[in-house]
Formats: structure tokens, sequence, C-alpha cells
């Protein structure tokens, strides 16, 4: 038989005091009306620990107290970049008395809506949203029941709260790089998701070629659709980029693609970075792997995940004014070995 759950009053009895101090030391209510020492107060902490006791958050919710909960919404797949923005904005939010809670789905747009649903029958005090580029969502009107909402990459929607990336300038910053070490045909090796920072890759890219009198390709980028490839793909990549269009650098979508593309250029007998150099993005621990090393974009993620955590609970707090803030990062290219000619 299911144990009884602990309640308030359980707790008080145990401890020999009046149920106000228990619900003052672990609700938090009765501030100004309810005193309770330094010691009585961890004594019904350690107490409430050890008979199992969980506050019926549903309650006080009802009341009119904040749920103390953020909901995420992410896909299953994303760029790998975005747990590191999420464990740095759950980092912020836990220090300030917030939990998250998370719906995750991949390539489905119904799913991700009863994701929405629960969030709105849980009370969540706002929402932070990385799912953003399915073409269905209306990031208006599915999110309409929310107050407090923060994105984490630039949407498609105009006058809403981001942090994002700078992208545009990140692959402006890797074209730079690359003709700087005397590349002068440079590749793009793409996802092709329809995304603002899709987008933003592409302006960047052309932006700085033609910068430098440098003639516009639609040849020398190659795309694909779906973010996991396999074996046949790195090598119709190559095939396409090196082999006919002979380019002597290629930017790549991440980081992964980016280190996989060097492994099948130099099982294909191609030199990295003697022949072709190779750039990723985001600058994730697995640009070490490879070798030689993946000269990569920091795309700030520890950054984004603080700036986005901040901004929501500013907005929760009413800290922030009525207009939108809108906070693109700064990014900064790492070089390595991956794109340096004289190798010690």
């Amino acid at each position: 038989m299911q144990e009884a759950r602990v309640r308030l009053i359980d707790v008080a009895r145990r401890a020999k005091v009046s149920r106000g101090a228990v619900a003052r030391v672990l609700l938090g209510t009765g501030a100004g009306r309810v005193r309770v020492s330094t010691e009585k107060a961890a004594f019904i902490k350690r107490l409430a620990d050890e008979m199992g006791f969980f506050p019926d958050n549903s309650a006080q919710m009802l009341k009119g107290k904040k749920s103390k909960i953020i909901g995420v919404l992410i896909d299953s797949y994303p760029p790998q970049a975005y747990f590191e923005v999420l464990a740095s904005a759950e980092a912020v939010l836990c220090k300030n008395g917030y939990r998250i809670m998370v719906g995750q789905t991949h390539d489905n747009y119904e799913n991700l809506k009863l994701y929405i649903s629960d969030f709105v029958s849980r009370r969540v005090d706002g929402i932070i949203c990385f799912a953003h580029g399915y073409p269905d969502f209306d990031t208006v009107k599915d999110l309409k029941n929310f107050d407090h909402v923060v994105f984490v990459g630039e949407p498609r929607t105009p006058d809403v709260n981001y942090v994002a990336t700078d992208i545009k300038l990140g692959v402006r910053k890797i074209v730079k790089h690359l003709l700087a070490t005397g590349r002068k045909r440079i590749g793009h090796f793409l996802l092709n998701s329809g995304s603002t920072a899709h987008i933003h890759r592409l302006e960047g890219y052309r932006d700085e070629l033609e910068n430098n009198n440098i003639v516009y390709d639609k040849k020398m980028i190659f795309q694909y659709s779906t973010k996991k490839l396999d074996e046949k793909d790195y090598m119709e990549a190559i095939n396409h980029l090196v082999l006919r269009q002979g380019v002597d650098a290629i930017i790549a979508n991440n980081d992964m693609w980016g280190v996989m593309l060097i492994k099948y250029l130099q099982k294909s007998g191609i030199k990295v970075p003697e022949e072709v150099a190779v750039v990723g993005f985001d600058n994730l621990d697995i640009v070490n792997v490879s070798s030689p090393e993946l000269t990569s974009i920091d795309i700030k993620s520890g950054e984004q995940g603080k700036a986005a955590a901040r901004m929501i609970l500013d907005m929760i707090e009413g800290k922030s004014s009525d207009e939108c803030k809108q906070i693109k990062i700064d990014p900064e290219i790492v070089v390595r070995k991956s794109t340096q000619i004289n190798i010690n």
C-alpha cells in the first residue's frame, strides 16, 4: 500500500512547533508574522527531509504564488552547443531559486504543443525556447499564454525577446581569417535548415567574400537538409567541394561536421591543412579530438545561457521595460592547426 503524503501538519507535530512555523521555513509564507530562529529552521528542514516531505506547489500557485519553474522547449537533436547554453542558464536559475522543466521532442510539432499545454497547466513562470525553428511553430500564437518568454537564437518573428550569437559576424571572421592565411577558394558545408541562423551564415559568407572583391559562387556551397550524416555524405561533400570546385578551405556547419570532414579528407589522401583548411562552429570540446585540432568559432555558450536566464528573471521580477530586449553576443575565432599551414 502506498504511504500517505507527508503534510505540513505532520512535520509540525514531529517538530513540536506550529504549522505556521513549518510553512514559514519550508514554503516561505508568513513573512513578518511568523518568526523562526536559525537553529529551529535548520531542525525543521532536516526533519522534513527525513520524513520525505515535498511541498504541494499547486496549492501555492492557486493562491497566486510563483511556481518557481521555468519551462524549456528544445528539440531532441539540437545543435550540441544548445545543451551548454541550457546548462549555463539552469545554473543561474537554480542560484535564484528556480528549477527548469524540459519539453523535448524531435520534428513533431504536435508533441511540442502538448508540452506547451503541460507548461500552461503547471503555471510555469516563464519559457526559454530553443525550438522555434519548427516551420509550423507560431512563436506569438503558440506561446500567447505566457507573459515571459525568451528565445535562444534569433527567431523569424520580429519584436520578441532573444539572446543569440551574431552568426553573420562569426562567419565573416572565419572568411577573413582564411583569406589572411592565403586561401583563395573557400567552400561552405552547411545544414540547410531555413532558419535565421542559416540565412545569416550565407549572408556573412557572401558579404565577406564581396568585401574582399571575391565573386560569390553558389557552387562553392554544399548543403544537406538532415543533421545526421554518414561516410557517404561526407565523401559526397568532399567530391563536390574539393575535387570538382577545387576549394582550399571549408567552413563546416558545426564542430562535429568539421571533425568528421577532417577524417574523411585524410582518408581520401587530402592533407589538412596543407591542401585544404577546415573550420568548425561552436568551439566544443570535440575540436581537440581531431588531428590536426580544429579551428572553430566560439559562440560563447556560457554567456548566452547566463544572459537568457538573467533576462527572464528580470521579466518575472518586473525589472525590465515593456520594450523587447535583444542581445547579440560577439563570437570569437579560436585558431588551431586545421588552418595553420606552418606546423612545427
